[in-house]
C-alpha cells in the first residue's frame, strides 16, 4: 500500500515543484492565494480522504453481513457440537441397553434349559 501511495504522490510532487506559481482560488465569498504545489497537494489529500470515507461508508453493510454471519456460524457451530455429543449419549444408551439385551437373553435361554430339564422329569 506504501508503494502504490509514493508511486502515486512521485508524479504530483514533480507536477507541483515545476508550477510553483501563485494562484488565486475562490468558492462562494471566500478567496485566497496560494502556492499551486499546496493547491494540487491539498486536492490530494481532500480527494483520498473523501474517497476513503466513501468506501468506509459502502462497505458498512458489508461488513454488518459478515458480523450476522459470523455470530450464525457460531450459533451453528455450538448446535452441532451439542447435537454431536447427544448422538454420543444415545450411542452410549444403545449399548448400555444391548448389553442389557444380551444378558436378558442368555437369562432367558437358561430359563428355557431350566424349563426343559423340568419337563423331561
Amino acid at each position: 500500500m506504501l508503494i502504490i501511495v509514493v508511486l502515486l504522490l512521485i508524479p504530483v510532487v514533480i507536477f507541483a515543484v515545476q508550477n510553483a506559481q501563485m494562484v488565486s482560488i475562490s468558492f462562494l465569498n471566500w478567496s485566497l492565494s496560494l502556492n499551486m504545489a499546496i493547491v494540487v497537494l491539498g486536492s490530494l489529500l481532500i480527494g483520498l480522504i473523501v474517497g476513503t470515507v466513501w468506501t468506509w461508508f459502502k462497505g458498512a453493510k458489508a461488513r454488518g453481513q459478515v458480523r450476522q454471519l459470523t455470530k450464525s456460524l457460531e450459533a451453528s457451530t455450538r448446535q452441532v457440537k451439542e447435537l454431536e455429543q447427544a448422538l454420543q449419549e444415545q450411542k452410549h444408551k444403545a449399548d448400555s441397553l444391548d448389553t442389557q439385551i444380551k444378558a436378558l437373553e442368555t437369562e432367558l435361554s437358561a430359563l428355557e434349559v431350566q424349563r426343559v430339564e423340568r419337563d423331561n422329569l
